[in-house]
C-alpha cells in the first residue's frame, strides 16, 4: 500500500477506528516514514495492533519500546537445509551428489533465508550441474546488499564496511581493534565537533544498525563489543571490496584481482592462510604502496619492500621471530602494530626508530618486560600488554630525563597493563603522565606495607583532579588490596573501576555519595553479600557486576532498599549459587538489564524476592547451565511482569 494512501485511509473519522485493528507495514526503512504513518493512527485503541518490519535497529527502537521488539535470528543449520530442498524438490530431485555439492553454499547462507531462496532458485533454473561457488547463486541476494551497501550515509561509512574483507572468514571482529585500525589507516577522522574515536565508534554502530554484520558480545555500556560477517555478505565485501581497487586479498596462495585491464597500486593486502608460496605471490603484485598489511593463519613474509606501512596486523601469527622484528623497526611510518597472540618473546630497543607508531599490542604474547623506548614513542597512544616495567624507571641517573619525557611529550592514554614488583618505579607511570586515563595493574605476589601505601598514594592523587584516570583496572588475584582502605574519600572521579583481590571492607570512596563511578566490577573479595548490598548508595552508578568464584557470595540476603541503586541499568551476578536478593519497593527503580550467571539455585520465587519492583526490566539472562525447568519458572515468573522482559539463558 502506497505512504499517501495509508496516510488518507487512516482517518480518524472513520468508523472503522471504532473497532480493532491489524496494521502490518514491511519493510520500513525510514524514520521520517514512520512518523508520517504514526500521526494518522488515533492514540488510545485498546486490544489494536500496529506490526512493523525492518532491518534497521534504529527504526524499530523509534517505533516500539524495547519490550517489543523482536529480534530475528538466522536459522540453524537444520531448519535452513530443509527449507532449502522445500524450495529446490518442486523441479530437482534431491540426490545424495548434489547434496554434497551444494554443503558449502548452505554453510554460505549462514541461515538466512533469503540466500537461502536465493542459492534455490538459482539451483532450480540452472540445472543439477551446477557447480559449488557458481556465479549467479546468490544474485538476489546480491542486489539487496547492493542497496543496503549505497544507502549507507557517506563514502567514509562504505570505505569502513569495506575493510572487513581483510579479516577471515567467521572471525571475530573486536570493535576497538577496528576503531583503531580505522583511525590509523585514515578511514576515520575528527570533525571538529567529533573525535576520530568517536567518528569509528559511529561508524561501527552504523553497520550494526543496519543489520550488515551480526553483533557479539555485549559490553558494559550496552554496546556491542565486537560483530561477525555472514558467508554471503563476507563474498560481497570482498568481491566489492576487490571490485573498487581499495584492497587485495591472498587466500591460500591465490590472489584475487579485480576484472579491469591494467595493473593498479596494490594500497592494502591482507593474506589468509596458505604456505610459504604466499611471499612469492605477495611480491609479484608489487608491495612499495602497500599502507596497511594484515596476515592471518600463516607465517608471516619478508614485508622489507613495505616501507610505506601504517598499519601491520600480525595478530595470532606463528614465527615472528628476530627477523621479523628487525624488519618492523625499520617501518617508520607505522601507527598501527598488533602482535597479539604471536610467538614474539621479545620487544627490540631499535622500536624507537617507530616514532610516528600510536597503538602497540602485545597481549597473549610470551613478552615479560619491555624496554624503556617504548615508554618513550613520542605519539604512543594505546600500550597493551602483560609485562614488567623497564628497570630504568628506578634508576637515579635516567630518572630526571624520564619524568621530563612523560610530564611534556607523553601522549600515553591506555597502559593496560603492567605488573606490580617491589620497586618498579611505577610511579612516575601513575604521577606523570597527564595524558594517562586508563591503567590496568596486575600483581602475581603479596605487597609490602611500604609498595602498597605507594599504590595508594599515586591512586589517590589520579583519580581526582582535572586529570583524572577515567579507567583503574587492579588485579591482584587471591592477595589483599586493602591498601585501598587507605585512600580518603572523596576521592573517585574516574568512571569505571575493576578490582580483583581479598578486601576486608569497601574501600571509603566507593561508598561516599561524591564519587562519580559509573562502572564497577568486583571479584573474589570475599566480602560478605550484605556488606556489598552498601554500593547502593552510589548516585551515578550504571554498571555493577559482582563476581566470586570457590564457595561464591555468602551471607544472608542482598537488599536493595526504597532509592537504592537509583541509576543503575545493568546489574551482574556471576557465582557458583545464586545468593537471596530482595528488591524493596522503589528499589533499582532505572534497570533494565538483569544477569544472573549462576548455575545453582532452586527457583526464581526462592531465591530472588520484588522482581515486580523493577518496572523498566527488558532482559533477564541466566546462567547457559540452567535446567529448563529454572528457565520455564523464570519465564513464568516474569509473565506477569508490566514490562514482559525477555528471559533467555
Amino acid at each position: 500500500m502506497h505512504l499517501s494512501y495509508l496516510t488518507r485511509c487512516l482517518c480518524f473519522d472513520d468508523p472503522f477506528w471504532f473497532g480493532r485493528f491489524l496494521v502490518v507495514i514491511d519493510d520500513l526503512q525510514e524514520l521520517g516514514v514512520w512518523y508520517d504513518i504514526q500521526s494518522a493512527f488515533p492514540e488510545a485503541h485498546t486490544g489494536s495492533r500496529v506490526i512493523v518490519n525492518t532491518s534497521i535497529g534504529s527504526v524499530a527502537a523509534a517505533c516500539s519500546h524495547e519490550r517489543y521488539i523482536y529480534r530475528m535470528r538466522g536459522l540453524c543449520y537444520s531448519d535452513a537445509e530443509n527449507l532449502f530442498w522445500e524450495r529446490v524438490e518442486r523441479r530437482k530431485t534431491r540426490a545424495p551428489s548434489l547434496v554434497y555439492a551444494l554443503e558449502d553454499t548452505l554453510r554460505k547462507c549462514g541461515g538466512l533465508p533469503i540466500a537461502l531462496v536465493s542459492a534455490a532458485n538459482n539451483l532450480c533454473r540452472e540445472g543439477e550441474n551446477l557447480l559449488p561457488g557458481a556465479p549467479g547463486a546468490f544474485d538476489e541476494m546480491n542486489r539487496l546488499l547492493i542497496q543496503c551497501y549505497e544507502s549507507l550515509p557517506d563514502n567514509g561509512h562504505r570505505m569502513c564496511l569495506l575493510s572487513l574483507s581483510t579479516f577471515p572468514q567467521g572471525h571475530l571482529i573486536r570493535r576497538k581493534r577496528l576503531v583503531r585500525r580505522w583511525i590509523a589507516e585514515g578511514l576515520a577522522v575528527g570533525d571538529g565537533e567529533l573525535s576520530a574515536e568517536q567518528v569509528a565508534g559511529d561508524r561501527f554502530d552504523k553497520l550494526i544498525d543496519r543489520s550488515i554484520v551480526e553483533p557479539v558480545l555485549i559490553g558494559n555500556n550496552s554496546k556491542f563489543k565486537g560483530c561477525q560477517v555472514l558467508g554471503v555478505i563476507k563474498d560481497f565485501i570482498v568481491k566489492k571490496s576487490v571490485l573498487e581497487e581499495f584492497g587485495t586479498l591472498i587466500q591460500n596462495d591465490r590472489i584475487l584481482l579485480p576484472n579491469k585491464k591494467g595493473a593498479h597500486p596494490v594500497r592494502r593486502l591482507s593474506v589468509h592462510g596458505g604456505t610459504a608460496h604466499s611471499e612469492k605471490v605477495a611480491k609479484g603484485i608489487g608491495l612499495d604502496r602497500v599502507r596497511s598489511l594484515t596476515i592471518c593463519n600463516t607465517v608471516p613474509f619478508d614485508f622489507q619492500e613495505c616501507w610505506l606501512l601504517r598499519v601491520l596486523d600480525l595478530e595470532c601469527c606463528q614465527g615472528v621471530d628476530k627477523r621479523i622484528l628487525r624488519m618492523i623497526c625499520r617501518l617508520v611510518f607505522l601507527k598501527y602494530l598488533s602482535l597479539r597472540g604471536s610467538d614474539v618473546y621479545k620487544i627490540s630497543k631499535k622500536i624507537k626508530k617507530l616514532e610516528c607508531l600510536e597503538m602497540l599490542d602485545i597481549r597473549e604474547t610470551r613478552v615479560e618486560s619491555l624496554p624503556i623506548e617504548v615508554l618513550m614513542l613520542p605519539r604512543l597512544v594505546y600500550l597493551f600488554g602483560h609485562f614488567e616495567l623497564p628497570g630504568q624507571l628506578k634508576d637515579e641517573t635516567t630518572r630526571s630525563k624520564l619524568l621530563a619525557f612523560f610530564s611534556e611529550k607523553s601522549r600515553l592514554h591506555t597502559l593496560s597493563g603492567f605488573i606490580m614488583v617491589e620497586n618498579n618505579g611505577f610511579e612516575p607511570i601513575m604521577l606523570r603522565m597527564r595524558s594517562l586515563r586508563k591503567v590496568k595493574i596486575w600483581c602475581k605476589h603479596p605487597v609490602t606495607t611500604h609498595s602498597g601505601h605507594l599504590l595508594a598514594s599515586s591512586l589517590q592523587k589520579r583519580l581526582a583532579g582535572s586529570n583524572a584516570l577515567e579507567s583503574i583496572s587492579i588485579n591482584f588475584g587471591n592477595e589483599s588490596i586493602n591498601f585501598l582502605n587507605n585512600m580518603r574519600a572523596p576521592c573517585a572521579l574516574t568512571g569505571s573501576i575493576k578490582l580483583w583481590g581479598r578486601l576486608e571492607s569497601l574501600p571509603s570512596f566507593m561508598t561516599s555519595h561524591e564519587t562519580t563511578l559509573s562502572e564497577l566490577q568486583l571479584s573474589s573479595t570475599g566480602l560478605t553479600i550484605e556488606a556489598l548490598s552498601l554500593l547502593q548508595n552510589l548516585r551515578r552508578l550504571l554498571y555493577l557486576k559482582l563476581v566470586e568464584y570457590g564457595e561464591g557470595l555468602f551471607g544472608d540476603c542482598f537488599v536493595v532498599q526504597n532509592g537504592g541503586f537509583p541509576s543503575l541499568l545493568r546489574l551482574c551476578f556471576e557465582a557458583p549459587k545464586l545468593p537471596q536478593i530482595h528488591i524493596c519497593k522503589g528499589g533499582m527503580s532505572s534497570l533494565t538489564s538483569l544477569h544472573l550467571l549462576c548455575p545453582e539455585f532452586a527457583s526464581s520465587s526462592n531465591n530472588f524476592n520484588g522482581i515486580e519492583h523493577l518496572q523498566h526490566l527488558n532482559e533477564l539472562i541466566l546462567h547457559p547451565s540452567v535446567s529448563l525447568e529454572i528457565l520455564y519458572a523464570w519465564k513464568e515468573e516474569t509473565r506477569s511482569h508490566i514490562n514482559k522482559p525477555k528471559v533467555t539463558r
